[in-house]
């Protein structure tokens, strides 16, 4: 190497450096051939024929560029899943109106077949109250005069044979007709859900024991279809006019005088039922309900006095069951 050969000073980023001439220029050297090489690297691999990015005046136009795009699916909104707004307010209100259509056609008829059967209601009330059903003059079976008083009415201590007791009527009208068949007319008396089958009845009990006595000479069991036990009824109070409570009352004073006769068959019995009959004659003009039913069951008993000594029997514990109704209806 030439130690003679000149040197150079260069300073590169602040710091000096003693290079040769020689070395330089083959930097030079190298500079340039990586120049080239970058030169050759930049040119076009097509034609600008097949390039689409390529444009000379000498063409018509410049070529046609195709854009891709996606296509994207619209948004639809809640609504668009429901049916049409305007769908659903039409039906609403064709709805409403015709519901009130049949509304108002339904309450025109109903209210005109409730007044023809009040009217009609009304005037049978009429009918009934004026006359009766054999065309005669009928007694209004409810209280017309106001002036209503409490009146009370004395219990009854009676003693009866009893003849069976049963949950329904059903079977008690079974046995009923079984003592029929041998003339015995029991009586079936409801109480407490229970229905009771009495034969006789008397005030008190030797009187009872004897009609228990007659009964087993039909050839009933003793100690099986018929036995004697004492059936009160209670006193009470009820609100009634004046006259009715007194043809009440004297009713049941009869009803214990007839009682004993009918028992031991006396021959006075004849004359008493003459003697209730004219008490049943003054029955009040005015009379309510349960008290026309209590009359009912004592003229059954004016009419079949005559009749068999059992059949008696039975109306007299109708009686009682029918004064028990009056005063507690």
């Amino acid at each position: 190497m030439d130690k003679n050969q000149k040197k150079l000073s260069v300073r590169i980023n602040g710091e000096e450096k003693e290079v040769t001439a020689k070395s330089f220029y083959k930097d030079e050297d190298a500079k340039k051939e990586m120049a080239a090489a970058l030169d050759q690297n930049r040119e076009p691999r097509h034609s600008n024929q097949n390039n689409p990015f390529s444009y000379t005046s000498n063409q018509d136009e410049p070529p046609k560029v195709e854009v891709l795009q996606r296509p994207y699916q619209k948004k639809r909104s809640l609504f668009s899943n429901m049916p049409s707004l305007k769908r659903l307010v039409t039906a609403g209100v064709s709805a409403i109106i015709v519901g009130s259509i049949l509304g108002f056609v339904l309450l025109n008829l109903l209210s005109g077949i409730d007044e023809p059967q009040q009217a009609l209601g009304i005037e049978d009330e009429t009918n009934q109250s004026a006359t009766g059903t054999d065309g005669e003059d009928a007694v209004t079976t409810s209280p017309a005069n106001e002036n209503t008083v409490a009146v009370s009415f004395d219990g009854v201590d009676s003693h009866v044979v009893q003849v069976g007791v049963y949950s329904s009527e059903g079977k008690a009208q079974e046995r009923q007709n079984l003592f029929k068949d041998s003339g015995v007319y029991p009586f079936i008396w409801e109480s407490e859900g229970m229905f009771y089958l009495f034969a006789s009845l008397g005030l008190t009990n030797e009187t009872a024991k004897q009609l228990e006595t007659s009964i087993e000479e039909l050839g009933f069991d003793p100690e099986k279809d018929a036995f004697v036990k004492s059936w009160a009824v209670a006193a009470s109070e009820k609100d009634i006019s004046e006259a009715e409570g007194n043809w009440i009352k004297e009713g049941m004073s009869l009803w214990k005088e007839t009682v004993p006769l009918a028992t031991s068959y006396s021959e006075e019995l004849s004359s008493q039922i003459d003697k209730t009959r004219s008490w049943y004659q003054n029955k009040p003009e005015s009379i309510s309900e349960s008290g026309e039913q209590f009359a009912a069951k004592y003229n059954q008993l004016l009419e079949q006095s005559e009749e068999s000594h059992w059949l008696v029997q039975n109306q007299l514990i109708g009686i009682l069951h029918a004064y028990q109704q009056y005063m507690n209806s």
